[in-house]
């Protein structure tokens, strides 16, 4: 079990990273640590003209899809709150909440011609692959990233598909 006497040295909680919805693969949001949320306080604050899509973490930043009229992926520096960068898809009808792994942010979007799955690096901003369109007019989850492969919820007629971390289809 994970300790959390900030005043012991050699004890400190072992976290992972908040890497797609619900913190990871499962949904099921847990982190191995128990908290005292007295020693808690803000390190920094972020406001937002637009309603962000959901957060993931990882690599020292908080990545946020802006779901404006650019439909932006940002990654914020989770020390300071500065922004490292910021990937512009060009109007999308929707997106998802971002999912990180494998030094990669994965993002869902849909719209005619717009549905994809994206791969942006992580620490650079730049874009890895954007898969073919498979479907359009939804509405999709956050894509859950297992053991090197990418799943994602209601392609065609509810289907799911499988992409490698790498961007080859799978199922």
């Amino acid at each position: 079990q994970a300790r959390t006497d900030w005043n012991n040295k050699d004890e400190y909680p072992i976290t992972s990273n908040w890497e797609m919805l619900q913190g990871n693969a499962s949904h099921n949001g847990f982190q191995p640590v128990i908290l005292d949320e007295t020693n808690f306080s803000f390190r920094w604050n972020e406001s937002f003209a637009y309603n962000p899509a959901g957060v993931a973490t990882g690599e020292g930043k908080v990545f946020v899809v802006a779901a404006n009229s650019n439909s932006e992926l940002i990654a914020l520096n989770a020390l300071d709150g500065n922004e490292d960068w910021r990937y512009a898809f060009g109007g999308l009808s929707s997106s998802s909440t971002p999912s990180f792994s494998y030094g990669k942010v994965f993002m869902h979007s849909g719209g005619h011609e717009v549905t994809a799955l994206w791969a942006i690096n992580a620490d650079a901003g730049n874009l890895i692959f954007r898969s073919a369109p498979g479907g359009q007019w939804s509405s999709y989850s956050a894509p859950a990233v297992f053991e090197n492969s990418v799943f994602m919820s209601v392609w065609y007629y509810g289907c799911m598909l499988v992409m490698s971390v790498d961007g080859e289809t799978i199922l």
